[in-house]
């Protein structure tokens, strides 16, 4: 959740946006009644998913902090909009520089998410006295016959993610033209289990990498980045060494990976930056996203990788693994 939140306040600074539709970005603490309003149609809209708003950020001000005391109060007014069922809510303080913002991650799996129209009963208001609100682009309007048949058909669910090993590594540049640029290369694995019978799709260009430093820089750049089945190698007295596919539920194209069961799935992606002319210390965190064909979301993993001895070839270096290599 917080690297979640730094991926998002990330963007704000760099690009004065957030790309994440996930994710709703406040300045302050809303009025209750309107935010009851947009967090309903934003947990419509995300069918499932969690969604996060962060108190404390603005796409034009940037970072501003919120007074996290407030909660407590603000989100028993909100409850009070809706139709006894609400987004489940967790909360923690995220610190960004010299401010604190307040992070909201809500849980959207008990859709659809009613709230009193706030005319009704008043002069003119007219006899409905409850909304489907939904969220469409960065507007909340009222739902129609299409967004009720989507948010009452059966959700597909994401799969279970677990890791099992992951290498990132600096490589020195040996030629001229190169010099004032470094090379990175991840590389690593995950245990995968679908949630129901049907085979898992996932498009590689529907995928994300984001490798954030001890030093607080952020590298979400990667090229090439693949799914395979792990692999067994062949050794033989001939020439020469061969391989074969090493799984029963995965395989892959040069642009997807198909999962029809649980099984090992392999990454690999690679990433040029500048030169730092100091060396690259810490531990690293690395974030992977993969959205599945049939979810509008993504299914996100994290780890923390240490540094580990390395070469004259590599700059620096960084493992984890849960498995015997």
């Amino acid at each position: 959740m917080e690297s979640w939140v730094l991926r998002a306040v990330d963007q704000v600074t760099r690009n004065s946006h957030c790309e994440d539709s996930l994710v709703e970005l406040k300045s302050a603490w809303p009025k209750p009644a309107a935010a009851a309003r947009q967090i309903a149609a934003h947990a419509n809209a995300a069918r499932g998913a969690q969604i996060l708003w962060i108190i404390g950020v603005d796409e034009v001000s940037g970072v501003s902090g919120a007074d996290a005391n407030e909660l407590a109060d603000w989100f028993s007014a909100v409850r009070s909009h809706f139709n006894h069922v609400y987004p489940e809510l967790q909360d923690i303080n995220v610190r960004i520089g010299d401010h604190t913002v307040v992070a909201l991650l809500f849980q959207t799996d008990r859709a659809p998410f009613l709230v009193k129209n706030p005319v009704f009963g008043t002069a003119g208001g007219g006899s409905v006295e409850w909304e489907v609100p939904w969220r469409e682009s960065r507007k909340t309007r009222t739902a129609n016959r299409e967004d009720i048949i989507r948010l009452i058909g059966p959700l597909v669910r994401l799969p279970e993610l677990e890791w099992l090993q992951c290498s990132v590594s600096v490589h020195v540049e040996k030629s001229a033209e190169e010099a004032s640029h470094q090379k990175w290369y991840l590389y690593g694995s995950l245990y995968v289990v679908p949630s129901g019978p049907e085979p898992l799709v996932i498009p590689f260009h529907r995928c994300g990498v984001t490798v954030t430093l001890a030093n607080g820089q952020v590298l979400d750049d990667w090229a090439d980045f693949k799914l395979s089945p792990p692999h067994r190698m062949h050794f033989s007295r001939g020439p020469g060494i061969s391989s074969s596919v090493d799984s029963m539920t995965v395989e892959s194209s040069s642009s997807e990976v198909i999962i029809t069961g649980p099984g090992r799935v392999e990454f690999k992606a690679s990433t040029v930056s500048e030169q730092d002319p100091e060396p690259v210390a810490g531990n690293i965190s690395v974030t992977l996203r993969l959205n599945a064909i049939g979810t509008n979301t993504h299914s996100v993993i994290e780890e923390m990788l240490q540094p580990t001895t390395h070469d004259k070839d590599f700059r620096a270096k960084w493992e984890f693994s849960r498995v015997a290599t």
